[in-house]
């Protein structure tokens, strides 16, 4: 049996939103996520962490996110882990591991 629950926020209830994001399609689907956060939101403080494979993204779209948005970009090795891959998941962690209750995680 399924059921059908929704759940329903309140954007007077949340100051900001992190948005996280990590492989090979990071950056385009927290291009996406941004831009539908802030029209929605725009009174909302973004921020943000991407760790993106090696050469999936040009530097207009790497601006965007780090201007427009505010939204850190680390790029990584891809299937291997690397040295940057460790440290950028680390700056994940420290973000997600201190959220406070009135701040959205995407």
């Amino acid at each position: 049996s399924s059921t059908n629950r929704k759940l329903h926020y309140h954007k007077e209830d949340y100051d900001d939103v992190l948005l996280i994001s990590f492989g090979k399609a990071s950056v385009d689907m927290t291009l996406a996520a941004a831009k539908i956060v802030k029209d929605a939101i725009p009174e909302w403080n973004m921020s943000g962490i991407v760790i993106m494979k090696d050469d999936h993204a040009t530097q207009d779209e790497i601006n965007t996110l780090e201007i427009e948005y505010n939204i850190n970009v680390y790029p990584a090795s891809h299937p291997i882990p690397d040295e940057r891959s460790v440290s950028a998941a680390s700056k994940i962690l420290s973000s997600v591991s201190n959220i406070s209750n009135n701040r959205t995680l995407v």
